[in-house]
């Protein structure tokens, strides 16, 4: 079972001049000796190779490394790969998982013997505390195969081992949850890894050379929530001069867009894409939400999708800890709806038509209209207005009567004449 490594993808990238260190997450991090597993999960653009990378850098300790990408997903490939970068510090170790990996045909392989093969080479050649880096684990695709050798040796390995994953989607290690109430895992999400207001303005000023003030490095972490590329994003949009990188950015025409349609909404299948779509329409949603206003999907149930949301990490957040109601990240529900705006057939006119019976059912009146203007339909439009004048009269909510009577063009005057006196009060 030879496979040829390539080299650059078992040593540590290198530290680019942008990358900012932070020093409340690598305090995070000073901790990382103390557990054999430490598990790092975020969205896409977060910065979680950037906070690995500079990790390995300042590491007073040995560290390996592997990029992984979606051919690993072949056992005998990435037990090739995760020996050699091991080997790669420590050439005298390894000898006996290499020559089992030779000898033992793939259907025969047990990750159980391989793990614990490896876990004595490791204690017979390294005596030194060192980490290993995965990177990219989620294109793994959660093989099972590699699951269960992953967990396994992080269970049996010696106290001087330890593992850094980093992964879009959510690990599913078997034996997780007794991993993690053995205090055998320390991790790191999203919330960690969002910049802050202070590091925005260190990362902006030093590395970008743009001055900023604290309102707005404040104002920064509110609209990009933290997110590190929807930030360098925007930096990259603003006026003044910027660096070769950003200017590269702008000839490109890249923006948060670009980002999420080659990186995120590509990616899905397009069921899936559908689905995400659909939930956008809803500013917060469950499962119960989206089965009540677009029925049931075919190939897939509402509560599955929202599981596949979470476990992808596809910018999405619990509202309450212990309730079942999410929403999108707002950058990410934006560039879903601007999908449906460039939808020009009547799946987008069903869509709203669905959303809009369910918000009339619960007497939103607002929310009612503004679906309804987006329809751009002024009939649609002048029977809200009508349904919902004595109850905003009743609520003293005159001045947004008023306004609601502004926005509506003639059309709608002319299919519900009766506006024109509601206007004329």
């Amino acid at each position: 079972m030879s496979v040829t490594v390539t080299r650059t993808k078992i040593r540590v990238p290198r530290r680019r001049d942008d990358l900012l260190s932070r020093a409340r997450l690598n305090a995070v991090l000073d901790d990382v000796l103390d557990y054999p597993f430490t598990l790092i999960s975020a969205p896409a653009g977060y910065g979680k190779t950037s906070l690995m990378i500079d990790m390995a850098h300042q590491a007073p300790f040995p560290t390996c490394w592997y990029s992984i990408d979606a051919l690993d997903r072949d056992p005998a490939r990435f037990l090739t790969y995760l020996i050699n970068s091991v080997r790669l510090l420590f050439p005298d170790c390894g000898a006996g998982f290499l020559s089992l990996l030779e000898e033992l045909p793939r259907n025969l392989i047990n990750p159980d013997q391989l793990a614990a093969t490896l876990v004595n080479d490791l204690y017979s050649a390294i005596q030194e505390h060192f980490v290993i880096f995965l990177d990219d684990y989620h294109l793994l695709d959660n093989n099972p195969f590699i699951n269960s050798f992953i967990s396994r040796l992080g269970q049996d390995m010696d106290d001087n081992v330890h593992l850094v994953l980093a992964s879009r989607t959510l690990f599913s290690f078997p034996d997780l949850a007794l991993l993690i109430g053995r205090k055998l895992v320390k991790g790191i999400d999203q919330r960690d890894l969002a910049f802050r207001a202070d590091e925005i303005q260190a990362y902006l000023e030093s590395k970008l050379d743009q001055p900023v003030t604290a309102e707005e490095s404040q104002a920064l972490e509110f609209s990009t929530e933290g997110w590190i590329t929807g930030l360098l994003l925007f930096a990259y949009r603003g006026p003044g001069q910027l660096p070769d990188q950003a200017k590269a950015f702008k000839v490109t025409g890249a923006n948060i867009a670009d980002y999420f349609q080659s990186q995120v909404f590509d990616k899905q299948t397009p069921l899936m894409r559908e689905l995400l779509v659909k939930a956008a329409l809803v500013a917060e949603f469950n499962a119960d939400i989206c089965q009540q206003i677009f029925g049931e999907p075919e190939g897939i149930t509402w509560p599955e999708f929202i599981s596949q949301l979470l476990e992808h990490n596809l910018f999405v957040e619990l509202v309450e800890d212990e309730g079942t109601w999410i929403h999108f990240h707002h950058l990410f529900r934006d560039f879903l709806l601007g999908q449906l705006e460039r939808d020009e057939t009547e799946h987008r006119k069903t869509l709203f038509t669905e959303l809009l019976n369910w918000q009339i059912s619960l007497r939103d009146w607002e929310n009612a209209f503004e679906t309804a203007r987006k329809m751009g339909d002024p009939q649609t439009m002048a029977e809200i207005i009508q349904q919902a004048s004595s109850p905003l009269f009743h609520a003293g909510r005159i001045q947004l009567l008023a306004d609601w009577l502004d926005i509506l063009p003639e059309e709608g005057y002319t299919h519900v004449p009766v506006l024109l006196i509601t206007k004329g009060i």
